[in-house]
């Protein structure tokens, strides 16, 4: 019922699905750093459509974490003219943001379509259709 309700929306989603078993390297070995890059590449995949975005991420996660991923972004998604997609980024709790609620479900359907659970289908053929983009990581 929930895809059903924004369907009609006009929203777009970008996902990176992460094989951690193909994962190298000890920075991978933490969860902030894994974070951090996971969020760099979907925001990789989009920076040419966002101008100055204000991110909001859930509240999860340490003090630390929330307090460098703005700048980790800004510097990681700097574009050749000095520019950055990203103005801010804030923490916010999930239940107080439908967009980060949106956000929770997709990665849910996406996850689902990936791990081939029975009803994947069902949703997917639900939220395609808003797909701006989807990168494996490691490339395949």
């Amino acid at each position: 019922m929930f895809f059903e309700g924004v369907d009609s929306f006009n929203y777009r989603y970008s996902a990176v699905i992460m094989n951690k078993a193909r994962l190298y390297g000890a920075g991978f070995r933490y969860k902030d750093p894994f974070l951090k890059c996971t969020i760099k590449y979907v925001f990789k995949n989009i920076g040419d459509i966002l101008n100055e975005a204000t991110v909001s991420v859930d509240q999860t996660g340490d003090r630390a974490f929330k307090g460098t991923l703005q700048s980790y972004l800004k510097r990681e998604l700097r574009r050749e003219d000095g520019t950055t997609p990203i103005k801010r980024v804030h923490s916010e709790a999930s239940h107080r943001n439908n967009l980060i609620q949106l956000a929770d479900m997709i990665c849910g359907a996406v996850a689902r379509r990936y791990k081939d659970v029975k009803d994947a289908d069902h949703y997917w053929r639900m939220i395609r259709k808003h797909q701006e983009s989807l990168q494996f990581w490691p490339p395949k």
